[in-house]
Parts: structure tokens; C-alpha cells; sequence
């Protein structure tokens, strides 16, 4: 059968892929046309980990392996900050030269037949002439790419950092990030070795260090000189080597559509990743290897193919290149929005957990767990993946209320599976994702797994609550329960599940784009405010956000609030051991945490306990105050608790503070007019405060205060 790919670009990716498709496909006509000579290369060595060189072998073991032999390779990664020597345990790595890995693939495209064109620049893709399919290999800058600018919407963004690959004759024990302080200035150097005597030197330098240290107007000879002095001590006195290694700040470069007729891109054509997350050699050839997988599933149906391809790449490139538009690696990013998360729920005033484990930790008892399954017969092994086996767990179903026969798991469609509703306990190994070994093979484990092997771990085979939102009923809770129950583990005894906060009559989404950080919110309001927002409904009902129901929530907590400021004004601070637990309070959390009606209890005893005030009965309104405090501890929204008591009023710090007790003096002195009925004294008091940007309302449990907005 005739069919013909042309593929622009010798590079790894380019070459990798031209060799497995004739590897294959014998009888297909497959050419490679290169602008550069054989020996002409950008940088220096490519480091892999040793699970990415697992993937490539996945393409062809063979090549793979003579690369090995020619490799270097060490366990773990250091970090070298203010002198100090920080060493990170890892999974093992490794390294070669970029020019033996090309050479490498020369040879097996020559031995298969491919034919490669050398020293021919292509100014315009009609040269190419006609083929099946167009593989845009050429890099960065591909003349491919920029044929077709608005099909293939691409987009540029510069980073921040500036950087340059330079080479030095050295061999580093491991991959090493060493930073030097000087003058002011941080420099970043990312080095490793390549060969038994030389290594890759990446020197870089944020912004500020660019022009603050006169970087920026220096030749490239005086840079490459500047960096042999800071890190004089890393490289030992050595020169650094130069290969066309020029400053520059990284080009992340985007495309919307990676498609377009007979063209298809890969590698750093497709888009570009920061030097900060890895090889893009790597990334590239992982490109190449799923490119080649979908041919073999679609055939010739090359619309299908590309289709497979993107549908298999996507999300890999998305999740890498989120990283690489912060200019900051996976593992960092991820982090980051660990430490966003730990932010909002201390802003909040949510109890920090015993323990917060991470999946990636706890590999072993997932391992565990899935041995367990299938020595009971309640899971198998397929094709490096493991199933759950659901049709051996006859209560499968009882959570959610569900028929098994009914259901889908959302899970992608999979020859392996012994029946479409089987869940996946463990994921075969994917170009680009984390993986760890395992008796099935090396992979990563799916969502359902992991939570029931760390809970396992900390809480016991059996624990009292297990909560989580409403969405997660089925697939996730569903499974959890059914592979711990089907081991013989009670799991959980109560089930929780909490309903959405909506915007528009939709819950809040980043896919939809609807929604609201709580760093937006707390510009907003105070922390105590937003939580009792959150915390008055019941958790099983919707939430349907508005700005009027927030400061609906707002002017109720302030009225707690202001009935014990008043008390303190004017009694002392209420004691919270004091204060007694009414029993519509108790009752009301005792029948599924029913919040609503604890907090129309506490409201309850701020009107009688104001009334008491009033009156001037100082007994009932301290009790009143001292119940208050104690029904809202146990919410978590005590007023003068340790957690909000320094958010007391609008302003914040000493300022609030003051400003909150000069408001609450000419509140009482109002209060007293009123009950003499003095209303001009009254009203003057209102006018002076209103005049000085505090607005008072007047409700039958006394009267708060906000600042006026602007």
C-alpha cells in the first residue's frame, strides 16, 4: 500500500518517529528533510529520569538499551544554596550526549530505510511537495508552524528568567541546582554530567539580577565570563564551553490547534517547555511515541489518527506547561496550590488536620491493598493496569443508590476490562506522568485507591465520618467503599456529604469560569464573616451565591458581634467556661449538624441577652453573653476568640481596635438617649458617626456599625 510522510526536522523527535513508523510499516515511503548537517547540535547532554527512559523503550527497547550502555546515571538530586549541600532522594536518573543520541538514531533510520536529507533549508512548504501526512518536527522556530499561523493559533509568551546552556569539562556526582548570592544578585546554575568527563552547565538569572548587575549590557563573550567568576567554586576554575550559547529569556510558545489538514506537530513545534521541568528532548519524544501508537490504531485514517494522538497528549502538555508559564517545575506548582489551599482554610478558621499525607507516599500500602483485592478475587490484573471486579461485591451500589448495570464510571474505554463498570485500582505507565513499579508493572494508582490506603493507614480499617461533596457520592466514595469493604475493612461508619456552592444556578467550576477565590472574598469581608456564611445553612443544601445574601450573612454575624462588644463595654469580657449550651442548640447539631437552627439559637439569647442589657440587668445579659460564646466556639465563630479577636471591625490592627471602642462608647451614649427618648441627642450621635464614614443600623437585637465603602 502507497503512503508517504515527510517529516520536517532531525531531531530526536523527528527521527525517533520516522524510524518507528518504518519499523512498522516496511512498505511506507517515509523521508526526513534537515536544514543542519549530521553533527550539527543545540546544547550539549539530555537527562532523563529513569522512568522517562522506561517510556522511550517503550517505542523500541533496543535502541533504548545501546543508549543505556553509553549512559550516565545517579539516584538523587542536590541542591546547593548559601554553600550548604541539600541532597533529595530520588528514583533514579540518567544522561547522554544529545549528539550521541542522534547519531544513535541516524544509524537505525539508515538500517530501516528511512531516508534523511541533510544541509536543506525549506523556505516554503509547497518545496516539500506531496505526502499523506506532514510531521512538523523543526522546533521552535518551525517554518511548518509559522506556514499556518492562524490555523494552528499560536500564541508566544516571554518569561521573566534569562538564561544560557553552556557546557563545561567536569563530571558533577548528580543533577544539581546551585544558587549563588552576590552582591545582591542570585544566580542559578542547573548542571549534570553527560559523559564520564564533561557536563551541561545552564546558567540563570531573573529580571531584576539581568539589569541590576549590568547583565544586560555585557557581550555574550563578557556574560560567559561573568558566570565563570560567580560560580568559580562550582565548576572548580574551569572555562565554560560555548555552543551557540547565547542569553535569552525563554519563548513559551502555544498552539490552540495542534492539527491542520495533513500536518500534525510534535516536540517544541507543538509548544515549547521551560528548561525548569525537564528534558524537552524527552517531552518531545514521548510526542513521537504517541504519534506512532495512534497510526497503529487508526491505520491510514490519518483525521483519526491525529485525533488519538491529542486526545492521548493533551493533558500531559496542558499539565506541564501550567508549570512552565510560572517558569517553575510540576512538583512546585502543584505545592503552590497546596500551600493556597492551607491559606484559605486558616483564613477561615478550619482546625488544621492530624495528618495531611500525600498519595505519592504511600505507594506500598496501595500495593498492599491491591494484593489483597486479588488474592480475595475481587480485583485482577490486565495489560500492566489492575481492576476492580465489580460484580464480585454483590453490595456494590448501596452508597449511591445505584444498579451496578446502570452505572458508568467515567473512566476511558479500555479492551482490558473484564465489564465497562470495573474501576481502575492501578494506571499502566504514560510518556510523561509519574510512575512506580509494582508486580503488575510500573504505573500510577487511580483516585479511588489511594484515599483508601492512606485511610486505612492513619484512621484503621474502620473510623466513625467520612465526608466530601455531593458529586463525589458516585464513582469515587462508591468504590472507595466497596474495595476496602470487599478486603474486610468496615471503612466508614457515617457518610457526609455536603452540597455546592452555586453561581448562576451552577456549582462553581473552573471549567464553567464561575468561580470565586477566597482571597477575593476576604478583600471583602473577614474571615468570621465568610465562614458563618458558609457554616449557617446546612451542609446538604446548595449555597446560591450573591452579594446580597454575603452581606445578608455579614450584618448577622456583626450583630453577635456588636451584643458582646457591648457586654465587655460595659460588663467585662464574657467567660467562655461560663456559658451554658441551650438545648435548642444541642438539639439542633445533635439532628444531623443542623447549623440553621443552632445558629436561630444563638440569635435567640443575642436578642434576649441585648433586651437584659437595656434593662439593666447585668446577671442575665453576662449569661446571655457567655452562652453566646460558647455556642459560637463550638462553630468556630467566636467573636472573641483567639482566632477572630483581632478582626474587630473593618479596619485592621491597633487602628481597628481603637476605632471599634470609640464607636461602641457613642453607641451606648446613643442607646441611653434613646431609652430617655432624648431621639435629637439620638440623632446627632448618628450624623457624627455618619459623617465620619460609619454607617449605624438600628435592629430589635441593638444596633451595628460597617464602614461606609470608599
Amino acid at each position: 500500500m502507497s503512503f508517504s510522510i515527510t517529516v520536517v526536522g532531525a531531531g530526536p523527535a523527528g527521527l525517533y518517529f520516522a524510524y518507528l513508523m518504518k519499523r512498522s510499516y516496511p512498505g511506507y515511503d517515509i523521508r526526513v528533510v534537515e536544514q543542519n548537517p549530521p553533527d550539527a547540535t543545540y546544547g550539549f547532554g539530555v537527562v532523563l529520569s529513569r522512568r522517562a527512559l522506561d517510556f522511550l523503550a517503550r517505542g523500541d527497547a533496543e535502541i533504548v538499551a545501546r543508549l543505556a550502555n553509553n549512559m550516565e546515571h545517579w539516584e538523587e538530586q542536590h541542591i546547593v544554596h548559601k554553600g550548604e549541600l541539600v541532597t533529595i532522594d530520588g528514583s533514579g536518573y540518567c544522561a547522554v550526549e544529545r549528539l550521541a543520541l542522534l547519531h544513535e538514531l541516524h544509524s537505525s533510520c539508515n538500517d530501516c530505510g528511512v531516508e534523511i536529507e541533510f544541509n536543506r533549508r525549506i523556505n516554503n512548504i509547497v518545496e516539500l511537495g506531496d505526502c499523506d501526512v506532514l510531521v512538523a518536527a523543526d522546533g521552535a522556530n518551525s517554518v511548518v508552524r509559522e506556514a499556518f499561523p492562524e490555523a494552528f493559533e499560536t500564541s508566544v509568551v516571554d518569561l521573566q528568567n534569562y538564561f544560557a546552556w553552556y557546557g563545561v569539562e567536569t563530571a558533577y556526582p548528580a543533577h544539581t541546582l546551585t544558587f549563588v548570592a552576590r552582591n545582591s544578585h542570585t544566580y542559578c546554575a542547573h548542571h549534570y554530567r553527560y559523559t564520564p568527563g564533561k557536563s551541561t552547565f545552564v546558567a540563570e538569572v531573573d529580571k531584576s539580577t539581568w539589569l541590576g548587575s549590568g547583565m544586560s549590557l555585557m557581550s555574550e563573550d563578557e556574560r560567559k565570563v561573568t558566570m565563570e567568576e560567580v560560580f568559580a567554586d562550582t565548576l572548580g576554575g574551569r572555562k565554560l564551553i560555548s555552543n551557540r550559547s547565547l542569553w535569552r529569556r525563554w519563548h513559551l510558545i502555544m498552539t490552540r490547534t495542534w492539527h491542520h489538514r495533513n500536518i500534525v506537530l510534535v516536540g517544541d513545534a507543538l509548544r515549547t517547555a521551560h528548561p525548569s521541568i525537564g528534558s524537552g528532548t524527552r517531552l518531545a519524544m514521548e510526542d513521537s511515541i504517541a504519534l506512532w501508537r495512534a497510526f497503529q490504531t487508526a491505520g491510514t485514517d490519518v483525521s483519526s489518527a491525529f485525533k488519538l494522538y491529542e486526545q492521548h497528549r493533551r493533558p500531559v502538555r496542558g499539565n506541564l506547561n501550567k508549570a512552565a508559564e510560572a517558569g517553575r517545575p510540576w512538583w512546585e506548582w502543584a505545592a503552590t496550590h497546596e500551600r493556597a489551599f492551607d491559606a484559605a482554610y486558616l483564613a477561615l478558621g478550619c482546625l488544621p488536620p492530624s495528618i495531611g499525607p500525600r498519595a505519592t507516599g504511600h505507594v506500598p500500602q496501595m500495593i498492599e491493598l491491591m494484593d489483597r483485592l486479588i488474592s480475595s478475587g475481587h480485583a485482577y490484573a490486565a495489560g500492566g493496569d489492575v481492576y476492580f471486579d465489580v460484580r464480585s461485591y454483590p453490595d456494590y451500589g448501596a452508597l449511591s443508590g445505584q444498579r451496578p448495570d446502570e452505572m458508568q464510571q467515567g473512566e476511558s474505554a479500555c479492551g482490558s476490562k473484564r465489564a465497562a463498570n470495573d474501576f481502575t485500582l492501578w494506571k499502566a505507565a504514560k510518556p510523561g506522568e509519574p510512575a512506580w513499579p509494582t508486580p503488575w508493572g510500573p504505573g500510577r494508582p487511580g483516585w479511588h485507591l489511594e484515599c483508601s490506603a492512606m485511610a486505612s493507614m492513619y484512621l484503621g480499617p474502620e473510623f466513625d465520618i467520612h465526608g466530601g461533596g455531593l458529586d463525589l457520592v458516585f464513582p469515587h466514595h462508591e468504590n472507595e467503599r466497596a474495595q476496602s469493604r470487599a478486603v474486610g475493612d468496615g471503612f466508614a461508619r457515617y457518610w457526609t456529604h455536603n452540597a455546592w456552592v452555586t453561581l448562576g444556578g451552577d456549582k462553581m467550576s473552573k471549567s464553567l469560569g464561575n468561580t470565586l477565590s477566597i482571597d477575593v472574598l476576604l478583600q471583602r469581608v473577614r474571615g468570621a464573616e465568610l465562614r458563618y456564611y458558609l457554616v449557617a445553612p446546612h451542609y446538604r443544601s446548595m449555597i446560591e451565591y450573591s452579594d446580597a445574601a454575603l452581606s445578608e450573612a455579614v450584618a448577622a454575624y456583626r450583630r453577635i458581634e456588636a451584643f458582646l462588644h457591648r457586654v465587655r463595654e460595659r460588663i467585662g469580657v464574657p467567660t467562655l467556661s461560663d456559658g451554658v449550651l441551650p438545648a435548642e442548640f444541642v438539639d439542633a447539631l445533635d439532628n444531623d449538624l443542623g447549623t440553621p437552627g443552632a445558629v436561630a439559637a444563638i440569635h435567640t439569647v443575642v436578642r434576649e441577652g441585648n433586651a437584659a442589657l437595656d434593662s439593666g440587668d447585668r446577671a442575665v445579659a453576662a449569661a446571655a453573653a457567655a452562652s453566646v460564646r460558647a455556642m459560637t466556639d463550638v462553630l468556630g465563630l467566636d467573636p472573641l476568640g483567639e482566632q477572630w479577636r483581632h478582626q474587630q471591625g473593618a479596619a485592621e490592627g491597633a487602628a481597628g481596635v481603637a476605632l471599634s471602642s470609640l464607636v461602641e462608647d457613642l453607641l451606648v451614649q446613643r442607646a441611653e438617649a434613646r431609652a430617655q427618648r432624648d431621639f435629637t441627642t439620638s440623632d446627632a450621635i448618628r450624623d457624627r458617626l455618619l459623617a465620619a464614614g460609619v454607617i449605624v443600623e438600628d435592629t430589635r437585637d441593638g444596633a451595628t456599625w460597617t464602614l461606609k465603602d470608599g
